[in-house]
């Protein structure tokens, strides 16, 4: 009985102890490259190009990573995280998963949202895409919301 005792606390301890780095979201839906021509559908396909070619230029690096934390709402954990840029659905994460964004520069509309709820629950910031690479983390909060703040 005490060996089973010290082997449940030796697997318990171990399997806590140790923190797994996040990892890439599988479930990339689109390209998350917002150009202009994306937001603006009445321009000619040599337009299109040519902004193209400028959103190669100018473009900056979001990183947004949904936080791994215990959840009392058993659907929650089998439950993708839906990111959308200006209107656009660009992502789905699980917990623990990150998507890096591709985004021209300027202002852009980031909204994060449940799939799995009928309450619409979600979170959303106006990202200054200017060029410097950028964090953000999301998470549930204790009463069911959603967060979504900037870490670097």
């Amino acid at each position: 009985m005490k060996k089973t005792f010290i082997v449940l606390a030796v697997l318990f301890v171990a399997g806590c102890s140790g923190k797994n780095p996040y990892q890439p979201a599988p479930q990339v839906l689109q390209s998350a490259v917002v150009t202009e021509s994306q937001t603006n559908k009445t321009q000619s396909p040599e337009q299109d190009k040519a902004d193209q070619v400028k959103a190669g230029q100018g473009k900056t690096i979001v990183r947004l990573h949904r936080m791994d934390q215990w959840t009392v709402i058993p659907f929650e954990r089998t439950c993708p995280l839906y990111v959308r840029v200006d209107g656009k659905l660009v992502a789905a994460l699980q917990f623990n998963e990150y998507v890096d964004l591709r985004l021209v520069n300027g202002e852009r509309k980031v909204k994060v949202s449940l799939a799995c709820t009928m309450t619409g629950r979600s979170a959303e910031e106006i990202i200054d895409a200017n060029g410097t690479h950028q964090e953000y983390e999301t998470d549930s909060g204790w009463y069911g919301q959603l967060r979504l703040w900037r870490t670097k």
